[in-house]
């Protein structure tokens, strides 16, 4: 075994290490891309809630607009945040992106932390 044939295997050995880093490093930020796809498709349907209570508070005449912006952002942000993170630490991530999409599985049911607070706000 010569010099030039160690420096071909060190060579393999760091692409073939490089390669395994560039694949967990896709699949973090596949991870983290859902989590985040995940929080603001649930922060919209959320604020949509909040518009339609705010328009019916307009409608009766009830307006507090103090506490109700108050509610309106614990709402609007804090609702989805609260089923992202119950979501991912039930899962610890397993199910956020798979290797085709980066979006919830469907294995496992973990879809339905997205699609029940979703239906729960159009209905």
């Amino acid at each position: 075994m010569n010099c030039q044939d160690l420096g071909l295997q060190w060579t393999q050995a760091i692409h073939a290490k490089n390669k395994i880093l560039f694949v967990l490093c896709a699949q973090g930020v596949c991870t983290m891309t859902t989590a985040f796809l995940h929080f603001f498709f649930l922060a919209s349907f959320c604020w949509v809630l909040t518009e339609a209570w705010q328009s019916y508070m307009a409608v009766t005449g009830k307006i507090r607009t103090r506490l109700i912006r108050k509610r309106f952002l614990c709402l609007g942000w804090g609702l989805p945040a609260l089923v992202v993170a119950i979501s991912m630490g039930f899962t610890k991530a397993k199910g956020y992106g798979t290797s085709n999409y980066c979006w919830l599985s469907l294995e496992g049911g973990l879809l339905y932390a997205f699609v029940g607070p979703a239906a729960a706000v159009v209905l």
